[in-house]
């Protein structure tokens, strides 16, 4: 692709143009980079909330994540757009 006789707001142009359909098109796209991001956010300040200083093994963490009781407390759906 050859951009030599293209100026940089023509560029500009054609890539907010681009952007716009891919978004207009493709809602879900975008609905699901910011749920992810809202569920990283989410799951950063559990792991503050619950930071006591204390460390554990990585085995015990891993135990508790697959446990029912867990998986109650810490609904994904619940954070779904």
């Amino acid at each position: 692709m050859e951009l030599q006789g293209i100026s940089r707001n023509e560029l500009t142009d054609m890539i907010k143009e681009a952007m716009v359909s891919v978004l207009a098109e493709r809602k879900d796209l975008l609905e699901e980079a910011v749920s992810e991001a809202i569920l990283d956010m989410k799951f950063g300040l559990a792991i503050e909330e619950g930071d006591t200083g204390e460390y554990v093994p990585e085995s015990e963490v891993l135990r508790d994540s697959e446990s029912e009781e867990w998986s109650k407390n810490f609904d994904l759906k619940s954070f779904s757009l």
